[in-house]
């Protein structure tokens, strides 16, 4: 749709120039004979030369879209261009050499067009026709090489990543054995601790319950029949005795 609007368009405006020029006859003049070019003449130059001037600056801009060499003459036919635009506001008459010389530039700025689209095309399509398939193609090689070499770099960096990691496995293993050795010693310190108080509690305290029993069995039987509740006391005492006795054993 852009594309015919823009055909469209230039169809009228070209239907409009020629028809103010030979129909309409309002087109302004741009050279008397005898005096030479008008003011509207040079001004529509000057023009035409900002214009053309203001393409090269558009094609540096977007200079990453065309094949260098083909940038290159492209921006040369404008320059020359430019300059025959120029030579065209120096002329008096038909035949002077400023008309001459603007019409050399004009042949040598359409061979440079001609270089740059047809024989380029001709010769070498695939520059035009698939440079932004070209352009994608080498960033994705970039892209490709950049990928590489990391993966490059992080297997370099695998054996010292190992390594490392290899070293915390052993560390890891002797807290491991060290914790272990540790728990070992404590439970056998615990046993040797009960060992102890076992011992303790059945050799000397079993020893002095039994001598404690023996006395208070002594004390109720010298006891006399009268002293009931002290005979009870001693009696309950005893018991006590004999069941802590009974307990330790």
């Amino acid at each position: 749709m852009k594309t015919s609007f823009v055909f469209i368009s230039y169809v009228a405006g070209v239907a409009h120039l020629l028809s103010s020029i030979f129909y309409w006859s309002i087109f302004p003049d741009c050279f008397v004979e005898g005096v030479g070019l008008t003011p509207f003449k040079k001004i529509s130059e000057y023009i035409i030369a900002l214009i053309l001037l203001s393409s090269i600056a558009l094609l540096i801009r977007k200079r990453k879209a065309f094949d260098r060499g083909v940038l290159q003459l492209l921006a040369g036919s404008l320059v020359v261009t430019i300059g025959s635009e120029l030579a065209f506001t120096f002329y008096v008459h038909a035949y002077g050499l400023s008309n001459l010389i603007g019409h050399f530039h004009k042949i040598i700025s359409f061979v440079l067009i001609y270089k740059a689209i047809i024989q380029t095309g001709l010769v070498n399509p695939y520059n035009l026709l698939f440079r932004n398939l070209k352009q994608s193609e080498e960033k994705l090689r970039k892209a490709r090489n950049g990928l590489e070499q990391q993966v490059q770099e992080r297997t370099a960096e695998l054996p010292t990543a190992n390594k490392q990691l290899g070293l915390e496995i052993e560390e890891r293993k002797r807290a491991e054995k060290h914790i272990f050795a540790l728990s070992q010693q404590l439970m056998k310190a615990q046993e040797i601790e009960r060992q102890r108080l076992s011992c303790d509690l059945h050799d000397n305290l079993a020893q002095e319950l039994s001598s404690i029993k023996i006395g208070l069995d002594t004390l109720f039987d010298d006891q006399p029949d009268g002293s009931a509740e002290r005979r009870q006391r001693l009696s309950v005492m005893s018991y006590q005795t004999r069941y802590l006795f009974w307990a330790m054993k």
